[in-house]
Formats: structure tokens, sequence, C-alpha cells
């Protein structure tokens, strides 16, 4: 089996000036964020509204994960990814 490291055991140091291909965009009212670990398999991308943002939820699945309650406006949407074995 592969050596794969746990953020358990690490002392994390959150990366957020990512190096790399530059995403430009004209759309007011949002912002872009990232981070990442250098010591650990994790990382996320943030869109902020800070004035807030109309959304509508599409669930789909047998494991979405959500809680029964009101999804129409939003200040930021966060897009996490892990390294998963299984």
């Amino acid at each position: 089996m592969e050596d794969i490291p746990s953020n358990d055991t690490l002392d994390l140091t959150p990366k957020t000036d990512v190096t790399g291909p530059a995403l430009s965009f004209d759309f007011p009212g949002m912002q872009v964020g990232v981070a990442e670990y250098d010591e650990g398999p994790t990382g996320c991308t943030v869109f902020h509204f800070p004035k807030g943002a109309a959304l509508d939820v599409d669930s789909r699945g047998g494991a979405m994960g959500l809680i029964d309650g009101d999804y129409h406006w939003t200040h930021a949407i966060c897009l996490a990814v892990a390294h998963c074995t299984g």
C-alpha cells in the first residue's frame, strides 16, 4: 500500500500565493481565492460574493451531504478536494 500523508500528523501551513497560469475575468462583485498545503494532499478554491448572490441547489445522488435549509442566498462557495483511497 502506498504511504499517503495524513493531515492528522502534519503541521500544516496554508499557502495562498499559488504560482502558475492565472485566470482573468471581468465579473464585478465576485472575488476568487485559493489555498493549498505543501505538506498535505488538500486544497480549496473559494468564490466570494461580498454583497451576496442568489443561489440554487441541484442535489443528486445518494449522499449529497445537504441538510434541509434555505439555500437561496450566499456569500461564498468553497470547492475543496482531498486525496482519498479506497
